[in-house]
């Protein structure tokens, strides 16, 4: 029954459209068309995501107490490397320019070192290495704040 009702207004509308002659009607003037438009996202909307995210990220990392054991270090800085991962994703959305695009690009690379530590870690260094790690991330966010 709907099937038969769609159809029906289907070719209803069609002939309609038509004009009842059997042409296409002429199309709407572009004043009376209707347009979708998806606007791209500013430099500053994605650092409101980029930095919230990084900022969790090294927050599972630093409530790690320092005598933990290494596997809990370990699977904080996964969290780490997540957060890292996806910053460079929102970091993506944008195109960025200037001193914006010089400082994103720095700290994209220091995102990739860090998924890169987190990947294949050394135990001995790894702690140092990833407080050093965090703290360049922290530093280029802040650049790329000041450049936006």
């Amino acid at each position: 029954m709907r099937i038969a009702y769609g159809a029906a207004l289907a070719a209803t509308l069609l002939v309609a459209a038509c004009g009842g002659s059997g042409r296409v009607a002429a199309p709407l003037p572009p004043s009376v068309a209707v347009t979708t438009t998806i606007t791209g996202y500013t430099e500053s909307q994605v650092l409101g995501w980029v930095a919230p995210t990084l900022n969790n990220g090294i927050a599972f990392v630093v409530s790690v107490p320092p005598n933990a054991p290494y596997t809990r270090l370990l699977r904080a800085a996964q969290s780490l490397s997540t957060a890292c991962t996806v910053a460079q994703n929102e970091l993506n959305e944008v195109s960025w320019v200037g001193q914006a695009l010089l400082a994103k690009t720095i700290l994209e690379s220091t995102l990739t070192q860090t998924v890169a530590l987190v990947t294949s870690p050394s135990p001995p260094s790894f702690a140092g290495a990833l407080a050093n790690n965090i703290h360049v991330i922290s530093t280029d966010l802040s650049a790329l704040e000041r450049a936006v």
